[in-house]
Order: structure tokens, then sequence, then C-alpha cells
């Protein structure tokens, strides 16, 4: 702010002392407006901020799941021979990271790339619309304190006793054209404040309801993605896999291998020391 500036607003809240209660200008309506705008604004914060977040978690959950892919790879790794049964479980480990990373370099890209045009910049061009009115409203209030203190600079010369002097008289004009003045801004500057802020909270539905319906053809098509990239790794599951999951025995052996597990004397230590722990 310029020295100007900082003077300007000193002087103006300064000349607030002398302003009486007969001197305030009220508007109920614009009061009305101004309560329903601020909580649209807070929504329309709220809104952005859980938006942007849904997107960082997308993206986060599809780059864990990329990683895990990786580590199995690594972890089943061998080098030689392999058995048929070896051989076809390192062909569903090769297919399985193929399909995440076709999953997370092509599908989530084109996710990410819509979602910010149809839902995110949508929403911060919308947000931008409040930054314009909240100042416009800080400036109405300005125009609000100036307009009260010429009210109250004109009830104090016109309440005195005046002379015939050609100079009260010329004071007096002088303050009545301020006041006019005063009066024209605040009140143009009040209606059409009113009529923007009513606008805007009419607009939300029509505005937000395109960018809604992004966002569920968003999650729509990251679900049917993701489920299309791993149906085509089933082929590779033996018959034998598939009836052990549907009906159970495929968690049998696997808590079967887990119980192996426990009786190796290494796994018994480790696992002993952390339940000491």
């Amino acid at each position: 702010m310029s020295w100007g500036g900082f003077k300007k607003v000193l002087n103006r809240q300064a000349s607030q002392i002398l302003v009486k209660s007969e001197d305030k200008v009220t508007d109920y309506e614009f009061e009305y407006y101004e309560r329903a705008y601020k909580e649209l604004d807070k929504i329309g914060y709220r809104l952005a901020k859980e938006s942007q977040g849904y997107l960082s978690s997308l993206l986060l959950l599809s780059r864990s799941q990329l990683s895990i892919a990786e580590s199995i790879t690594k972890l089943f790794q061998e080098e030689g021979s392999q058995s048929g049964i070896r051989e076809n479980n390192l062909r569903f480990r090769d297919e399985y990271l193929s399909r995440i990373r076709d999953f997370d370099g092509e599908t989530m890209k084109e996710v990410e790339h819509e979602y910010k045009t149809t839902v995110l910049e949508p929403m911060e061009r919308f947000s931008e619309y409040f930054e314009n009115v909240q100042q416009a409203v800080k400036k109405r209030q300005h125009k609000r304190m100036d307009y009260e203190n010429c009210k109250s600079r004109a009830r104090r010369v016109g309440g005195g006793n005046p002379s015939s002097s050609s100079l009260n008289v010329s004071k007096i004009g002088r303050v009545e054209r301020e006041l006019q003045l005063a009066r024209e801004v605040y009140e143009g500057l009040n209606e059409e404040l009113k009529v923007g802020m009513a606008e805007l909270v009419n607009l939300r539905q029509p505005y937000m309801e395109p960018s809604f319906e992004a966002m569920m053809k968003v999650q729509k098509k990251v679900s049917l993605g993701a489920y299309v990239a791993l149906a085509q790794t089933q082929n590779l599951v033996s018959a034998v896999d598939r009836d052990g999951f549907a009906n159970g025995t495929l968690d049998a052996r696997m808590d079967n291998a887990l119980a192996e597990m426990l009786r190796l004397t290494t796994v018994q230590c480790v696992y002993s020391g952390q339940r000491a722990l």
C-alpha cells in the first residue's frame, strides 16, 4: 500500500469516530446475499480442495499398484531353466506387470488430463469469481464509510447556526455536493454487487453440473480400465487356482505355506523377537 493510500485509510477510520447511529447505512438485502455468497464460497473452497485430493489419491494408488507389481517381479526373478508350472507363473508375473504399466502410463495419464480439464480448472475459475466479488465487497465497504462520513459532516455543518457569510454558504454547498457524489457511488456499487452475488449464487448448480458429471465419468473410466487390465491376465491363471479361489481352498493352501514358514528356525527367531518387543 502506498503512503497516500495509507493516509486515506487512516482518515477514513478516524472520521468514523464522529459518525452517529443516525448516519449509519444499512442494507438488509445486501447482507442476505452476502451471507449466501460467503457460504457458497466456503463450500466451493472445500469442494475444490477435496477434488484435488481425490485426483492425488487416484494417482498415488496407481503408482503404488505399479510399485507392488515391480516388487513381485523382482521377488520371483530367477535364472536358469524353470519347470512348466514355474514358467506359467513367470508369464503371469510378466503379464501382470505389463498390464499395470499400461494402466498407469496410459489410462491414468488420460484420466489426469481429463479430470484437470473438466473438473479442477472449472472449479478454479469459479473460485476466481469469488475473489473478484470479495475485492468488490471491500471496495463497497470503503464507499459505505465514505458515504457515512459525508452524512455526518453534512449533519454537523447543517445543524450549526448559519450566518449570511458567503464562506458558510459555499462550505454547505460543497459538503452537499460531496454527500450527493458519495451517495451515488455507494448506491451504484451496492446495487451492482447485490445483482452480481444473486446471479453467482443462482448459477452454482448449472455451472457445477457438467463437472460433477465429468467426475462420475472419470470414476467409471478408472474402474473399468483397472478391471479390463486385470481381466486380461485371467487366461494365465490355472483352472485349479481359479476353483481354489472360488471355494476357499486357495486360502487354506496359503495358510499351510505360512505354517511351514513358521517352522523354519530363522522365521521363529524373528517372530519371537517381534513378540518380545
